[in-house]
């Protein structure tokens, strides 16, 4: 006998009913009866119903409905005897609390007791679809969705330099506990993808120690996965970190390139055409900042000439691409001494600039003044180079290493400026924990001696930059 599927019932083959509530619970019954379909003593928890749901449910929901079903054995005898949870002993007991959250909810497994269905699934997976649907519609999100839907835009903050909000929702529950009700392969890799957007905003605010620890995280989950692409990308991420705490670390970051390149290179069958040229053109153009910090400036031109030469194969992020390249190229052209060419460099970033694809990144304008400013120092040009440096301080308020950058050149004119007070106290605060008037070296200063105090405390030697 088949099963007879309505809003409210379904039969079994001894022509007993299993009365339901409300479609909610509804759907959580004809989970648990397909699943005897496949093995006969099937036990699910109430992630794995979520999760068979699509989301349509929260695991949560789902748990605090089952346990809520037990207390219906007196008004509808059927109803026990076919459902019942199987759970730890503080559950069975009846001791525990209600299991709707957390380490209850993935203690808490539960079946159909009755053995006996053996009939076509075919009804119930057209009921259960169309139940999905109608969940959709009201605007239930499918969980897996909903977390890459905050991911994206947690990493969209990443790009427009909106670093609170990104902070913010970092530490809400939706990411701190990514993938919770998704297993496997899947869920690691929502955690590489978070935790390698995650080491970009620390990066971004200017703390590398955390940065470095999340991303050889993502690194190692990545690789441990065998998701080439997701490995990569924070490969280059924490090259980039690395370099971020000093000269002694960028051997370390060099290193951490050539061998993501090469992975890269050795596990092409594994991505897409358009995967593998973004990657390449990645870990070429962040492997040219090791050579040019080394002084090694043939090395890192070759490096974005190859770089250049996957943007064809580099998708939807060339622009953005070709506009890192040309930031680097134009530091190995300044330091060559070829000022014409370093400002043909920032003339196709200008240009690159009008784009859609990448005039709402936050980054790419405001890093322009500092490179300016270099050019005006080769030229002996000072004055104007303190204009330059005043602006890029004023706009990289959201990047903490950016404005690191720029105080230490301005510790070189052996100039800063009053309005810089408050910015000089939050670096002070990021870097050393303290603000200026808690610090034994600095307290009652003068600004400048202040400033220098981040410096002389954080690195032995001038920080080399983690981008260009």
């Amino acid at each position: 006998m088949e099963f007879f599927v309505n809003t409210n019932l379904i039969r079994l083959k001894d022509g007993s009913f299993i009365k339901i509530r409300n479609t909610s619970v509804f759907a959580i019954y004809v989970v648990l009866a397909l699943e005897q379909f496949n093995e006969s003593d099937t036990k699910l928890s109430a992630f794995d119903i979520s999760r068979k749901l699509r989301g349509a449910l929260r695991p949560e929901t789902i748990s605090k409905i089952l346990w809520e079903e037990r207390e219906y054995q007196k008004m509808e005898g059927i109803l026990f005897k076919t459902f019942k949870p199987i759970s730890h002993k503080d559950i069975n007991s009846g001791k525990g609390e209600k299991p709707e959250t957390g380490r209850k909810v993935r203690q808490s497994t539960y079946r159909i007791a009755s053995q006996n269905i053996n009939s076509s699934p075919s009804r119930l997976n057209d009921w259960l679809n169309d139940f999905i649907k109608k969940k959709h519609r009201e605007g239930h999100r499918n969980i897996t969705q909903s977390q890459a839907s905050d991911l994206r835009r947690l990493q969209s903050y990443n790009l427009e330099g909106k670093f609170k909000e990104a902070f913010l929702l970092y530490s809400s529950h939706k990411l701190k506990n990514i993938g919770r009700s998704i297993s496997g392969k899947a869920r690691q890799k929502l955690l590489v993808q978070r935790d390698r957007t995650y080491g970009a905003l620390l990066m971004s605010r200017g703390d590398y120690k955390s940065a470095v620890h999340v991303l050889r995280q993502a690194v190692i989950r990545g690789q441990r996965i065998g998701e080439v692409y997701e490995f990569a990308q924070a490969a280059g991420n924490l090259a980039a970190a690395l370099r971020m705490m000093g000269m002694n670390e960028v051997s370390i970051a060099q290193r951490v390139c050539h061998d993501a390149i090469q992975y890269v290179r050795k596990e092409r069958r594994c991505l897409k055409e358009t995967e593998y040229g973004e990657l390449q053109r990645w870990l070429l153009a962040t492997l040219s900042s090791d050579y040019t910090i080394y002084e090694n400036y043939d090395d890192a031109f070759n490096s974005t000439e190859e770089a250049l030469d996957q943007l064809s194969l580099a998708g939807d992020n060339k622009y953005i691409g070709e506009t890192e390249i040309r930031f680097r190229r134009a530091r190995v052209y300044l330091l060559k001494s070829r000022i014409d060419q370093c400002e043909r460099e920032l003339e196709s970033i200008d240009e690159l600039l009008k784009h859609p694809m990448i005039s709402n990144v936050d980054w790419i304008g405001k890093w322009i003044p500092r490179l300016r400013a270099d050019i005006c120092l080769t030229q002996g040009k000072h004055e104007e180079a303190k204009i330059y440096l005043l602006e890029g301080w004023r706009m990289n308020s959201n990047y903490g290493f950016q404005r690191v950058h720029i105080a230490q050149r301005m510790l070189g004119l052996n100039f800063v400026d009053p309005l810089m007070t408050r910015g000089i106290d939050k670096l002070h605060k990021q870097f050393l924990g303290t603000y200026t008037g808690s610090c034994k070296y600095c307290k009652g200063k003068a600004l400048i001696d202040r400033l220098r105090c981040v410096f002389n405390q954080t690195w032995p030697s001038v920080p080399p930059s983690f981008w260009f």
